[in-house]
Order: structure tokens, then C-alpha cells, then sequence
């Protein structure tokens, strides 16, 4: 009669006999919680298991010896790819870091980087997946720089200096495995290479992605795959490429894309932007954007607050767009002084009031004598304050 083991916390190899002498052992008979063994290839090398038996919820996460179940079946099993799997992350994650460390390293001391490395241009970085602040702080470190955690750092503060000095060549680099970008460049003022030829095909996150000096040619580039463009070009004040062959149809999030981009003016007329949710504040304080976006789905778009103000030339006839799925438009076109009003009274806006996106409260005699859409119009303009203003606009204009 076979004898089950019970579980226990203190599940080690020494309080077993040599499993290879069990030759009815079948994984069912295995249990409780397997922390230590680093090698049991001699328990398991003549184990006749049954791999369609073996229990898949059996995974001793702190195991790295791979050769436990060399001579097994169960090597071509579940567990030891569960096992190739967490160490490949890990190691995916180490080479990571690794180009941070290098690439801080180099913004620092290029002669020392480039007798270790070699010159930055040759880097081999065709194993990378993530690029994420890879010349920028994260959020934590610059939290930290600004002495929020207590303390001053003030290594990253020469961090800070050195990466807003970078603008060496890295055209290339093959990213063609890299899946996000996510404040690549953030902290690269200086930076304005060339990337006109980069695979960036598998590349679903550009959040942030420039600074303030970029203007590079972009317009080849593969972005179907992105779906998070929120601030890539923000502030990004020398940037005018031409964007206007870009596939944008898996992105969501567009929020503060251009936003004091001031020098862009480039197309998007054809942009397919039905999926995004979240156009708030993109083009805010580009003063330069006048492009004729009349005709852009923006049926899924949830929030457009502040999404053109201080965009001074931005005339656009947006007459025929369905803000159906729109809550908030609170200061949309605020300040944008060559927007014409007239070409938005036929939006209805009556789920925004009652739905209470407007932050305004109003009676619902003032409201249907000033009517809706003068209201919603009041409101993403910026011109709606307190109740007492909203009463004392709307008594003057039914006064006059």
C-alpha cells in the first residue's frame, strides 16, 4: 500500500528516503510545500511518472535547479518551463536595468563608458524589452531629487545634469524588440538624433517619450502597435514632424500628447482616432496647431477637458463631432482665441449637465432660459465661476 506524504512546512530532502526506490511514485503522491531542494536529479532519475498525471499546480517557485527532473518525463513538463520562464524574466530584467546603469555611466563619463563598453553608437541592445527612462528619472527618483522621501540624493541630481546633456548618435540601435519607450528620452533635453529608421513595430507604450529639443524625422515609423501616447510630445517645443501616415487606431490615451508642443502644426486630418478615451489637454498651449481635425471619430472619447486651451490659432469646424461618450469639457477652448463658437452650438451636451461633469450648479428656470448649450458652451470656454457669477451672467444676457 502506497504511503502518501503529508504535507509539512519542514519539507526537506533529508527527511525523505531516496524517492528513485519508489518505483510506483506517481506526482499525486508529492504534496506539501518544496522551499529547499536544489537538487534532486538522483530522487527522480529512474521515476517512471506520468506526465499526463502530474499536478500543473505544483510549482516550487524558489527552485532554480532545472536538472531536478532531468531523467524524468516530467521534464518536458510543465514545471520546468514554469522555472525557464521566471529566470528568463529575471534575466530580461537585469539586462534592463543593465543599459539604464550603462547609459547613466556614459551621460557621466564617456571616456570610462566607452573603455568598458565600447562607443554608445555600437551597443548591442537587441535583447532590450523595455527602454523605460532610460535617459530620465523615474517617478520615485525624482520624488527623491526633490527631497520628498526626507532625504537628498545628490548623485541623481548629476544624473539629471548629465542625461540632459545627451545627444550622441544611437540611430543604430536595433529596438525592434523593445515593447515600451515610456519617458525614454524625458530627461534628454539636448537630445535631437536621428531615429528615422527604428523598428519600433512591437512598441505599445510612448508615454512621455520626448523633451524639449526633438525634432526628428518620425514619419516612417511603425506605431500600430502603440496604444499610449499620453505626453509624448509634450513640451516638446521644437518638435514639427510629420506625423501624418501614422497608424494611431490601437491608441487610447492621447492626453497632453502636444501639449506646449509650440512649434507643432503637422496633419493629422486622417488620424483614426476611435479608440482613444482621453483627449484632455492635447494640444494645450500649442499655439502653433491650426490642422483641420473636422472629421475625427471621437464617438469613444470620455474626457476633453482644457483639450485646446492657449491653442491661440486652432480654428477648426467641429460641427460634426459626436460627443456622445463625453463627461468632461470643462475649459476646452479656453483661450483659444481664433476658435469660433458658433461651429459647437449643435452639440448636444444634455448628458454632460446631468450627468454633473460641469461642476456647475444652475436653476432649471435660468437654465432653459439661457438654454444648454449656451451653458455648455460657458463652461468650455472658462467662463463659468461660482453660482452668483453664473446667475449675474445669465440675468445681464436675458436683460440685454
Amino acid at each position: 500500500m502506497k504511503r502518501k506524504l503529508r504535507p509539512s512546512n519542514s519539507f526537506k530532502r533529508h527527511n525523505l528516503r531516496p524517492l528513485a526506490q519508489r518505483a510506483r511514485f506517481l506526482p499525486d503522491d508529492v504534496c506539501g510545500c518544496i522551499v529547499s531542494f536544489l537538487d534532486m536529479r538522483i530522487d527522480f532519475d529512474y521515476n517512471h511518472n506520468d506526465p499526463d498525471r502530474y499536478p500543473h499546480d505544483w510549482y516550487p517557485p524558489q527552485i532554480e535547479d532545472g536538472e531536478m527532473f532531468t531523467a524524468s518525463q516530467i521534464s518536458k513538463g510543465f514545471w520546468i518551463h514554469a522555472v525557464r520562464r521566471r529566470n528568463a524574466v529575471v534575466e530580461q530584467d537585469k539586462l534592463n536595468k543593465d543599459l539604464r546603469t550603462k547609459v547613466q555611466r556614459w551621460c557621466a563619463d564617456q571616456y570610462d563608458a566607452e573603455m568598458r563598453f565600447g562607443h554608445i553608437s555600437s551597443w548591442d541592445v537587441s535583447g532590450i524589452t523595455r527602454m523605460d527612462y532610460l535617459f530620465s528619472l523615474t517617478e520615485r527618483e525624482r520624488e527623491e531629487d526633490e527631497g520628498e522621501h526626507g532625504f537628498y540624493d545628490e548623485e541623481l541630481d548629476d544624473i539629471v545634469l548629465y542625461t540632459s546633456l545627451f545627444e550622441d548618435n544611437i540611430l543604430g540601435w536595433d529596438v525592434s524588440n523593445v515593447t515600451s519607450m515610456k519617458q525614454m528620452f524625458g530627461g534628454a533635453s539636448a537630445f535631437n538624433g536621428d531615429l528615422s529608421s527604428w523598428n519600433v513595430s512591437n512598441v505599445t507604450s510612448m508615454e512621455g517619450m520626448f523633451a524639449s529639443a526633438f525634432n526628428g524625422d518620425l514619419s516612417s515609423w511603425d506605431v500600430s502597435n502603440v496604444t499610449t501616447m499620453g505626453s509624448m510630445f509634450e513640451a516638446a517645443s521644437a518638435f514639427n514632424g510629420d506625423l501624418s501616415s501614422w497608424n494611431v487606431s490601437n491608441v487610447t490615451t492621447m492626453q497632453q500628447m502636444f501639449s506646449l508642443a509650440a512649434s507643432f502644426d503637422g496633419d493629422l486630418s486622417t488620424w483614426d482616432v476611435s479608440n482613444v478615451r482621453s483627449m484632455s489637454w492635447m494640444f494645450s498651449g500649442a499655439s502653433s496647431f491650426s490642422s483641420n481635425i473636422s472629421s475625427w471619430n471621437v464617438e469613444n472619447v470620455t474626457s476633453m477637458r482644457a483639450m485646446f486651451r492657449s491653442a491661440s490659432l486652432f480654428n477648426s469646424d467641429l460641427s460634426r463631432w459626436n460627443i456622445k461618450s463625453v463627461l468632461d469639457i470643462k475649459m476646452m477652448f479656453q483661450d483659444a482665441d481664433a476658435f469660433e463658437k458658433t461651429t459647437i452650438e449643435n452639440w448636444d451636451v444634455s448628458h454632460i449637465i446631468q450627468d454633473g461633469h460641469l461642476d456647475v450648479i444652475i436653476n432649471a428656470g435660468a437654465a432653459g432660459a439661457v438654454g444648454l448649450a449656451g451653458i455648455i458652451v460657458a463652461s468650455a470656454f472658462g467662463l463659468l465661476g461660482g453660482i452668483d457669477e453664473i446667475i449675474a451672467k445669465i440675468s445681464y444676457d436675458l436683460a440685454n
